[in-house]
């Protein structure tokens, strides 16, 4: 149960900062392959 809650949570850290990332280098390959994660 709370395994879940934490992924949950990590995927949507690691999406935030993905979108941040690849907002400043506009790399839209580097958004795929985190969200591919």
């Amino acid at each position: 149960m709370f395994e879940i809650t934490v992924m949950i949570g990590i995927v949507v850290g690691l999406s935030q900062i993905g979108k941040t990332i690849g907002l400043q280098t506009k790399y839209l390959p580097l958004l795929n392959l985190t969200l591919g994660i």
